[in-house]
């Protein structure tokens, strides 16, 4: 009909329809928290007819009931309060909703709706407090969010269902959800599911760029934490030790060889058989366990898994000639950039003399 007053008026009218549906959702909204606050048995027909009067249609058959003013104040039923029910609408729309209705119960004749009390206690009852209240909504989600996964292909997880309105507004009304209101709430959840996974990619998209931006407080926690030094110290000779294992095969051959395990060492001699295990021992490494493609730059490269350190020359001088020289002499170097070669020092004497002498760091 809109098309008959022109293009420009059926746009208008189109505008007009999600705004026009808001306002039918929160109507119905309005009627199922004001039904749900009746007494149960109430005859709604009758309540209503008692409120609107100018409006009420006459049932044929039915003769008025009139209601005193005395039985209506003797009344002990409890009634509905009026903050509780749906706000007065607007005078503009067609089908105005109660701002205040009152229930009054029928004493002439018993409602054809009542029921037995033991089938009374498995009727819903209208939630008495806040914890009632979440409760009822809790089910009411869980029945939505259920509905959703197991008839939506594919399904409508419960992330994307929060950023929906008709969502929101199911979830305002505390009643259990019916096949009927689903089949209400269904084609809207299809209408608003596009734009709603579309937040919900965009929020995502979000977290993960914050959550790259902030710091691991576990990393953090890792590596401020103290550390005890037998620890480290335990781990770094667990990772020297392919490397000791290695030097010490290739002096133990030499030895073994050349000395005949040590059996042609004098005093005079030691010197000789220090210098020669040590540098045999780390040149043999070197040149059978190093890759060759690497060039010689690199091996004083402490990042290098194939660098012989100062540690580790000092475990081969521990394991491979202190226990053979002790027994004849201590002394066993000289230092080979100090013009005097006539004081001699052991292997941490010699370290250390080097390295105040003849090193600038």
């Amino acid at each position: 009909n809109a098309m008959e007053f022109g293009t420009a008026a059926a746009e208008e009218w189109v505008k007009g329809l999600p705004l026009l549906g808001k306002q039918q959702m929160a109507d119905a909204a309005r009627w199922e928290r004001w039904e749900a606050q009746l007494p149960l048995g109430s005859d709604i027909s009758k309540v209503l007819r008692d409120y609107f009067r100018s409006y009420s249609v006459p049932v044929i058959g039915e003769a008025p009931v009139t209601v005193s003013s005395a039985a209506m104040t003797a009344v002990a039923t409890p009634s509905v309060s009026a903050t509780s029910l749906p706000a007065p609408p607007s005078a503009q729309m067609k089908h105005p909703l109660p701002a205040r209705v009152v229930a009054v119960p029928t004493t002439t004749q018993p409602s054809t709706n009542a029921q037995s009390p033991q089938q009374s206690k498995k009727e819903w009852r209208a939630p008495r407090n806040l914890k009632e209240v979440n409760e009822a909504r809790a089910s009411r989600r869980a029945d939505i969010e259920r509905r959703c996964y197991a008839e939506f292909q594919p399904p409508l997880m419960p992330n994307v269902l929060q950023h929906m309105e008709s969502f929101h507004a199911a979830m305002q009304i505390t009643t259990p959800l019916t096949d009927s209101a689903w089949e209400v709430l269904k084609p809207r959840l299809y209408a608003q599911r596009d734009a709603a996974e579309q937040i919900e990619y965009m929020r995502e998209e979000q977290m993960r760029a914050l959550q790259a931006t902030i710091p691991d407080p576990a990393y953090h926690a890792m590596y401020n934490q103290p550390v005890d030094p037998t620890v480290l110290q335990r781990q770094y000779e667990a990772a020297q030790a392919p490397i000791r294992k290695k030097l010490g095969m290739y002096a133990d051959d030499l030895i073994r060889i050349k000395w005949k395990k040590g059996k042609l060492l004098t005093r005079d001699n030691c010197p000789e058989f220090a210098v020669e295990v040590l540098l045999y021992a780390r040149n043999r490494f070197v040149e059978v366990e190093r890759p060759h493609d690497l060039p010689p730059d690199q091996m004083t490269d402490e990042s290098d898994p194939w660098f012989v350190s100062l540690e580790n020359m000092r475990w081969l001088y521990d394991q491979k000639v202190k226990t053979y020289t002790d027994k004849y002499l201590r002394e066993l170097f000289h230092c080979a950039e100090c013009k005097s070669a006539g004081k001699s020092y052991a292997f941490e004497g010699m370290i250390q003399h080097y390295g105040a002498k003849h090193t600038t760091e």
